[in-house]
């Protein structure tokens, strides 16, 4: 079973920028409610598209300096990357069902 990714300074760029795939990364804190509530969608993300997409968390309270590039200012936020390119965001904690609603279409051509 797919894991949803860990991102950290260290490998954001690897992970993250130049992936072959397009990932969805869930910006967040460990103090965050909503983010911890979003946990099970995110799993069930990352099983539902783990050939298509990568899905990972990056903690903003730990790596500020990706938080303030990509002007993170509400948590939890999903920021939508493909080809080193933040594509959009979503702030606040989104269900499954919401993901495939918003997500999917602009996906729909790498799935």
């Amino acid at each position: 079973m797919p894991s949803v990714l860990t991102f950290n300074a260290e490998n954001w760029n690897r992970q993250v920028l130049q992936s072959v795939r397009p990932v969805l990364v869930d910006f967040r804190a460990p103090w965050c409610m909503a983010s911890v509530l979003q946990d099970k969608s995110l799993s069930e993300a990352s099983e539902e598209f783990r050939e298509a997409m990568k899905v990972g968390v990056l903690d903003v309270s730990s790596y500020t300096n990706e938080a303030v590039a990509y002007r993170i200012h509400v948590l939890p936020t999903l920021g939508l990357f493909d080809k080193g390119k933040h594509l959009k965001s979503y702030t606040g904690a989104r269900r499954m069902e919401e993901l495939k609603a918003r997500w999917l279409p602009s996906l729909q051509k790498k799935l």
